[in-house]
């Protein structure tokens, strides 16, 4: 499946019909997280990968610039998503992947960072109390 919404919408709810339930499914390959809003659902796929980059001012201006999602940890920037693959092109280098077998990744001291802020990004804040999220 490549990075793409399925169903109706892009899965960012509206605020006149916040979720009510959550579907996360977080693969060693991708991360998809479904949305239920009365009757209708909405997905959301992303490549659970990401690749570090030397923090330099020239570089995060250019990340948010042009929207790239990105993190700040340490003295590096870490981009994820999909977006990561063309970061890793660009630079000559390997996207790593934060999972392995479908556990978090022990030769990956970002994992834990990095699925935490590819999560933040794809569910957003909570808009409705008690709403739920289901996990595989």
């Amino acid at each position: 499946m490549a990075d793409e919404q399925l169903n109706v919408q892009h899965a960012a709810e509206s605020s006149d019909h916040p979720a009510t339930a959550y579907g996360l499914d977080v693969g060693t390959s991708r991360i998809v997280v479904a949305r239920q809003s009365g009757k209708e659902f909405k997905f959301q796929s992303e490549l659970n990968a990401f690749v570090t980059l030397p923090l330099t001012s020239l570089t995060r201006s250019a990340l948010d610039k042009e929207h790239v999602p990105h993190t700040i940890i340490g003295r590096e920037i870490v981009v994820y998503g999909k977006e990561s693959e063309k970061m890793a092109d660009l630079f000559r280098t390997e996207t790593r992947r934060p999972m392995s077998r479908g556990f978090i990744n022990p030769n990956e001291p970002r994992s834990l960072a990095v699925l935490g802020e590819v999560l933040a990004a794809m569910l957003g804040p909570v808009k409705r109390k008690g709403a739920k999220v289901y996990f595989s």
